[in-house]
């Protein structure tokens, strides 16, 4: 066979190309209730208003990533646009912030307050001989140190991000600047946990764009049973007797519940919750495109990250009203989970392990036939964990991304419909 017989040559009833369009097809229904953030082409984060969609863009090589789709999420810290903040020796540090202006032997400085890339900005010049033995420990805390938003339990998870650069000096062996999350009981007092990300060392220095060094440390389980919060802060660990002149430049920092970083959430004087992407197509404008007896669903999309275990982020799911009427595509952990049912108790089930966060899916269903398949990344799905011959279906609505408590964090750049059972070759080249 050619290589073009092993693409579709069917038109399909449905072409969503988020990606290239950059718009949103007007039979969909987009809501957000809140306002939200993406990175244009440019490398300049926006604020999008509530209720329009966000197209979003790779900050550092600029490619268009598609239709930006997450949960809701807070950021817990009350100031990350750095209001307040003067420049000045030791210059005034963003209203709610704490941060000493002598660290054992280093004097601290704000030696910048701005804006780059659409990211407000505080630039900070440690400099001196430090005197701490073994180190001298200087640490900037974005949220005060005896008030917290970020209530917990040993198990809980969060994620501290913030953009972060180098601007000038040189950066002494031994010498490090790490995110750091501790824990703290009802009381606020410390329980001297401690779960650390090195983001700056001698031999690791971020420069370029801010917009495209952001970093983001997720803590693992603390052991304490007394925790009852999370404090996010930086520090830097400069070795006893070292000479040390280093400036640099920290944006927009972000405290939220979950595994992973979202999209930037600014806040002023308090915390902030972005609300869902929600997305849909009902009635006519669903049944005009799709087919209930056979067809063909592709789509490529790109996940936030590697999702945890139970955690079930839904690329898409076309369903009825009925338990079981529904045919979706998941990730949870590092599985690609499909599923065909009738709306009984009747479906087909695949389960495969996928450990990528890019992924292209096509999905192939034939009722009458009992024929189903799915691909992934080029690879054929063969583990068909249920099989139990679905029926005849009533499937009314699309739905991308986020449905009830089922939600995905990413990018879908294409979802792509054609109205017949599309051959396993062809498939197969629309995901490689």
């Amino acid at each position: 066979m050619s290589i073009r017989g092993k693409f579709p040559e069917q038109r399909p009833t449905l072409n969503l190309d988020f990606a290239n369009s950059k718009k949103l097809d007007p039979h969909i229904t987009f809501t957000r209730t809140s306002i939200g953030t993406r990175v244009t082409e440019e490398n300049v984060l926006e604020t999008i208003s509530a209720d329009d969609p966000r197209f979003d863009h790779d900050p550092t090589t600029g490619e268009s990533l598609g239709l930006l789709i997450e949960e809701l999420r807070t950021n817990d810290i009350r100031n990350s646009t750095m209001q307040g903040a003067a420049s000045g020796t030791p210059g005034t540090p963003p209203t709610n912030w704490f941060m000493y202006s002598t660290y054992g032997g280093l004097t601290r400085e704000i030696s910048a307050v701005g804006e780059e890339n659409g990211i407000s900005y505080i630039d900070v010049r440690l400099h001196g001989v430090a005197t701490g033995n073994p180190f001298t420990y200087a640490s900037f805390w974005p949220d005060g140190t005896t008030t917290t938003n970020s209530p917990a339990t040993e198990t809980s998870r969060y994620t501290f991000s913030s953009y972060v650069k180098h601007i000038s000096g040189t950066v002494p062996s031994g010498s490090t600047l790490i995110l750091v999350i501790t824990n703290a009981n009802s009381s606020l007092a410390n329980l001297n946990e401690y779960k650390t990300s090195t983001i700056i060392s001698s031999s690791s220095i971020p420069s370029g764009d801010l917009i495209a060094n952001r970093f983001a440390l997720t803590n693992t389980d603390f052991t304490s049973t007394d925790t009852a919060y999370f404090k996010p802060y930086y520090q830097w660990n400069v070795p006893y007797n070292t000479s040390f002149d280093v400036t640099i430049r920290i944006g927009l920092p972000q405290m939220e519940e979950g595994s992973f970083a979202t999209s930037v959430i600014p806040t002023t004087n308090q915390g902030v919750t972005r609300t869902a992407d929600n997305v849909t197509m009902t009635g006519t404008n669903f049944s005009d495109w799709y087919n209930q007896d056979e067809g063909t669903v592709y789509v490529s999309q790109k996940l936030k990250a590697v999702q945890d275990t139970g955690k079930n982020r839904l690329v898409y799911r076309i369903s009825g009203g009925g338990a079981n009427d529904f045919f979706y595509n998941t990730k949870s952990g590092d599985k690609n989970i499909f599923i065909f049912g009738d709306g009984g108790t009747n479906y087909s089930r695949f389960q495969e392990n996928s450990d990528s966060t890019d992924t292209k899916t096509a999905f192939a269903y034939d009722v009458s036939g009992d024929d189903f398949k799915p691909y992934y990344n080029g690879i054929e799905s063969t583990n068909e964990t249920d099989s139990n011959t679905p029926s005849a279906t009533s499937h009314t609505q699309l739905e991308l991304g986020v449905v009830s408590s089922t939600r995905y964090c990413g990018h879908i750049s294409k979802f792509t419909y054609y109205p017949s059972r599309l051959p396993n070759d062809q498939l197969q080249s629309l995901t490689k």
